[in-house]
């Protein structure tokens, strides 16, 4: 295995750009290329990288250079505090099992929380929607 790296990882590519007016000279595949194989020396095998959907020149250099579209889906949530919403719970519906007459070593055992997989109205009730971003992966 070589040094620094997992067999199978993955490398986030967040920024690459050349200076202005130095475009369509090969500057920015030679660039990706040298990531490229410091990366591939590390053991990582595939680059993910995320942008904006009305990039196109981004877009279209990536997909020159093989990245093709990611199966992630990307979302957004504005940052501020959501408030806290809690079903009510009857009291005879909870054990209490704090008590002294509770039965601690069998408590988590009885303990139970409901769980289901998400759906797509739970991302707008938690304040999720979609980025107009555009996720785009290579294996190397």
């Amino acid at each position: 295995m070589p040094e620094g790296g997992k067999a199978g990882s993955s490398a986030s590519l967040d920024a690459i750009g050349v200076k202005q007016g130095s475009g369509l000279q090969g500057v920015g595949q030679l660039l990706l290329g040298e990531v490229e194989s410091i990366l591939r020396h590390k053991g990582v095998a595939q680059i993910t990288s995320q942008l904006d959907w009305d990039q196109w020149n981004v877009l279209s250099f990536l997909a020159h250079e093989g990245f093709g579209l990611a199966p992630n889906i990307i979302l957004t949530r504005d940052t501020s505090e959501m408030p806290q919403v809690l079903e009510e719970i009857e009291a005879d519906d909870e054990v209490d099992l704090s008590s002294p007459e509770g039965d601690a070593e069998n408590a988590l055992s009885r303990d139970r929380i409901p769980v289901r997989t998400m759906e797509e109205r739970d991302l707008a009730a938690m304040g999720f929607k979609p980025a107009q971003r555009i996720a785009l992966q290579k294996q190397l």
